[in-house]
Order: structure tokens, then C-alpha cells, then sequence
């Protein structure tokens, strides 16, 4: 009897993780039986709107086309990232290693005597102040 227990609450988990694991699928199929129940119905211009079902041939056409741009694309991407690693590294390296360099390199604010502003990211034109503003 107690196995029977044990086996009941692992069928109802299986059941509980396949019910998790079909429903955003079953949504997805129904939105693309609506979507394309919509274009069929509608009469809408596949300029406008393409059905789902021709998205996806243009999808298997293109595919080997499709392929090499992204090849390239991602190419080219993560050359982009070796160079910038390739020029940030040593930079930091530098600016952290020297003062005279820091200093050099750093651009500063001119009025008020703002400390330093930073060139990218989040804080894009905004400056610290030092601390012994006059």
C-alpha cells in the first residue's frame, strides 16, 4: 500500500512537470492558429501581415543565405569584442599603474573644479565633485 503511494505521488509530479512543460507550448500554437485563422479570414496584404505558415517557408528558403549573414554578423561581433578587450586591458594596466598617465588620459571638468567626468556608460556627463570645492 505504501508503494502504491509512493508510485501515485511520482505519476502526479510527472503529471504536474508535463502539464508545466505543454502549457506555454499549447499557448503558443494557439496564438499561431489564431494568428493565422486572422490572415486567412481577414484578407489582409502578406505585406501587412504574413500568415505564420509563410514565414516559416521564407524561413526554410532563406535559411542557408540566412546563415551566412549571421556568420558574418557574429564575426564581425566578437572581433569587435577582442578589440575592445585588446585596447581596454592594457589601458587600465596603464591608468591604474601611473599617475602622470591617469592624469593624462582622464578628461577633467573645467569649471568648479568637478573632479573628474566620465566618458561612457552610465554615468555619461555627469562629474564627481571633489571634495575641497572652493
Amino acid at each position: 500500500m505504501a508503494q502504491q503511494k509512493v508510485q501515485a505521488d511520482r505519476t502526479g509530479r510527472v503529471g504536474v512537470k508535463l502539464l508545466r512543460m505543454l502549457t506555454p507550448i499549447a499557448g503558443i500554437v494557439v496564438f499561431l492558429a489564431i494568428w493565422q485563422a486572422g490572415v486567412m479570414l481577414s484578407g489582409v496584404p502578406a505585406y501587412l501581415l504574413p500568415a505564420p505558415t509563410e514565414i516559416a517557408q521564407t524561413f526554410v528558403d532563406e535559411l542557408p543565405r540566412l546563415l551566412r549573414h549571421g556568420w558574418v554578423t557574429t564575426d564581425e561581433m566578437l572581433l569587435g569584442y577582442l578589440l575592445a578587450v585588446a585596447i581596454a586591458i592594457p589601458l587600465a594596466i596603464a591608468i591604474t599603474s601611473s599617475q602622470r598617465f591617469d592624469e593624462f588620459v582622464m578628461p577633467t571638468c573645467p569649471r568648479s573644479r568637478l573632479h573628474r567626468c566620465s566618458w561612457f556608460g552610465l554615468g555619461l556627463g555627469r562629474c564627481r565633485r571633489s571634495s575641497s570645492l572652493s
